[in-house]
């Protein structure tokens, strides 16, 4: 028997694109209960703007700022205390677009990769997992774009972020099985990317909805471990040459 996400608790943050609105809407749908937290008025006015978002009554919005932990914590608990628990947590974080070489980027280029890339990655596991440790249950899902396989070589603080979120990612899943959570990072294509040979054949909302079905498989699974936290859809670019 499938699992319900009927009132099921779904926090969903980060980036406000095609895919991070698929699976907004895919779970409004399934009539769970889902929670955005925008870090700016005009982050919520594009969610609303939206087709047919503001007619779910399940939908809410929180504003907040991001980079204030503390802040960050003190909303993560107000859900808490209205609904109990948070059942799926889904991050989509932003990515540094400095094209520069390590030894030519400012420390400005410096700052802004660790405050795009790593502190949202970092805040939102460590928060959220930490409450999830309460009722000794839940998933988490950071996902990442797969174009970053393609800037890697020529990105140098992409390919320091991103190789260091690998790292903490493994190290939060074996944290967080120790409390019957699940954790996930989830690589997944440019939604837009007319020549990607293995995705071009349907629309760039098919695609997020596969990657929302994606999802939704990882929360039904019956069987965990570790070694399953990195996944990728499709599956071979997990397996890229870095």
């Amino acid at each position: 028997m499938e699992k319900s996400f009927k009132n099921k608790v779904v926090l969903i943050s980060g980036e406000i694109n095609s895919l991070s609105m698929e699976i907004i809407h895919s779970f409004l749908k399934e009539m769970a209960i889902v929670i955005f937290p925008a870090k700016s008025l005009h982050q919520i006015d594009m969610v609303k703007s939206f087709d047919d978002i503001n007619q779910y009554e399940n939908f809410i919005t929180l504003l907040i700022d991001v980079q204030d932990f503390d802040k960050v914590i003190e909303t993560c608990e107000t859900i808490t205390d209205r609904f109990g628990k948070i059942d799926i947590s889904i991050e989509i974080p932003g990515h540094s677009r400095c094209m520069k070489e390590l030894t030519e980027a400012s420390i400005d280029e410096w700052n802004n990769m660790m405050e795009t890339d790593m502190v949202p990655f970092f805040m939102g596991a460590r928060i959220v997992l930490n409450m999830m440790k309460d009722n000794l249950n839940g998933m988490f899902v950071h996902i990442s774009d797969s174009r970053l396989f393609e800037k890697l070589k020529s990105n140098p603080l992409a390919r320091i972020a991103f190789t260091t979120k690998m790292e903490m990612s493994k190290i939060f899943a074996e944290e967080a099985q120790q409390h019957g959570i699940r954790y996930y990072h989830l690589l997944v294509p440019d939604l837009t990317n007319k020549k990607n040979p293995d995705l071009n054949h349907v629309s760039a909302e098919m695609n997020a909805g596969l990657v929302s079905q994606e999802i939704k498989e990882l929360y039904r699974k019956e069987n965990y471990n570790t070694e399953m936290a990195l996944q990728s859809f499709p599956g071979q670019f997990l397996h890229q040459q870095l």
